[in-house]
């Protein structure tokens, strides 16, 4: 008798491009931000309080040009280095940010 050994399946290669609506509505939806602050992020441009703190992080050249990505992108690639940036700022790994592409993606 042979023993099969089943495993699971990888996950779904994340998608390259989300929206800015999809990008924080996800954000909004695992509390990352509040729904206000998705809200403002999309009709405005305005950076949730929390991500703008961590982006205060950055050495001070790579602040203006984190923010203006931030508040006026339509969408947002995954293979671009801000989005490495911004989960590296918000300590998650590379497969957790996959998996935030990937869930965004399906709204």
């Amino acid at each position: 008798m042979s023993v099969i050994t089943i495993r699971p399946a990888p996950p779904a290669p994340a998608p390259d491009i989300i929206s800015d609506r999809q990008f924080f509505q996800q954000l909004a939806i695992i509390g990352v931000i509040s729904q206000q602050e998705a809200l403002a992020a999309v009709a405005t441009g305005a950076i949730p309080a929390a991500m703008a703190a961590l982006v205060e992080q950055l050495p001070d050249e790579q602040q203006f040009p984190t923010r203006m990505l931030i508040s006026g992108a339509t969408v947002f690639e995954r293979s671009h280095p801000v989005a490495a940036l911004i989960g590296g700022l918000y300590g998650w790994t590379s497969p957790q940010v996959d998996a935030l592409w990937r869930d965004a993606s399906a709204l």
